[in-house]
């Protein structure tokens, strides 16, 4: 087991070595999509197309008909906007901090005269005429403002202030897009992947096992089949999964969530809206950070040590840790 404060030991022994090379390899993997293409993988290797034509040519091409429909429907740029957002010439703060405080007032003195060209330009007043959505400096230098295209690429000619103009497209967080967005509707009925057989160790604020999306893989009252199967808590020490700030909880839904409806029902009334990437998939939750979303890296590291320690005993693949 991982002792804290151990890091001499732990990077002079052998395991120590192999966590270096686990962390640079597994912490910047996002677990959901390495399961598709893990689970498709295996399928493939396990059902050659050659010796078992499951997949035929009519299928093949309903498939790759579906992905066309599919993707294009997906990918339509968003169209609902508030406003334009105006980037100004100069470069931002922090391209340039090391000029320090006489550059911050070079880009306070370019906001006050692009502000004021803008309202000469257009004969319209800021925080009048004109609402006024906020400005930026430090990672970005431009102003946002409630004026429409037209008004944003006539500023844009008239004044050697602006470097760009761009739409202030509105976002929203939806579960219900992200399968669409993935392809995973088209593996469900094209390829059975579903995450069946597939283990995903979570770490991170924990998981509540309880949400209908997590008690377990069919929705059903009639079965026992819970789908958090392993549960390790490294910041209360508790026995039992849980989740007392959230964002587990919304990772593992993402990643493989049921959305509380019996999967093969979607004809019927009940649709699973927000329904994660594998659904099937089973899920082992480690708690590395507290009720605020905070933790160390040793907890983490903790975290990330116990999942390997115990990866056979739960079935988990490394492609299969999704980490904070």
């Amino acid at each position: 087991m991982f002792k804290r404060g151990s890091y001499e030991a732990m990077h002079k022994s052998t395991k120590g070595k192999k966590l270096n090379i686990y962390l640079n390899l597994i912490i910047p993997l996002i677990a959901m999509v390495l399961l598709l293409a893990f689970a498709l993988a295996n399928y493939n290797q396990k059902n050659p197309i050659s010796s078992h034509a499951i997949l035929n040519e009519k299928n093949l091409q309903k498939s790759s008909l579906d992905a066309e429909v599919g993707i294009s429907a997906i990918f339509q740029p968003p169209t609902e906007t508030k406003g334009y957002i105006i980037e100004l010439k100069n470069e931002p703060f922090l391209k340039k901090s090391y000029l320090g405080i006489n550059y911050k007032k070079q880009l306070d003195e370019e906001h006050l005269a692009a502000k004021q060209q803008i309202e000469n330009i257009l004969g319209k007043k800021i925080n009048v005429d004109i609402k006024f959505f906020g400005e930026f400096q430090d990672t970005f230098n431009g102003i946002t403002l409630d004026i429409s295209k037209e008004e944003c690429e006539l500023v844009k000619a008239r004044t050697n202030l602006v470097k760009a103009c761009y739409p202030n497209l509105k976002v929203h967080t939806l579960l219900d897009k992200s399968i669409s967005v993935t392809g995973a509707n088209l593996a469900y009925p094209n390829f059975n992947l579903t995450g069946k057989n597939v283990v995903i160790a979570v770490i991170d604020t924990g998981i509540d096992a309880s949400h209908e999306s997590l008690d377990d893989l069919d929705d059903s009252p009639e079965t026992k089949d819970p789908k958090v199967i392993g549960w390790k808590d490294y910041v209360n020490f508790k026995s039992m999964p849980y989740d007392d700030h959230g964002h587990g909880t919304h990772c593992a839904g993402i990643a493989a969530g049921t959305g509380g409806v019996p999967l093969g029902t979607e004809s019927t009334q009940e649709k699973p809206i927000y329904r994660g990437i594998a659904p099937q998939a089973k899920l082992v939750g480690v708690k590395v950070l507290d009720s605020g979303g905070s933790g160390t890296f040793s907890d983490v590291i903790a975290g990330i040590e116990w999942v390997i320690q115990n990866k056979d005993r739960y079935n988990i693949t490394l492609e299969d840790i999704y980490c904070l």
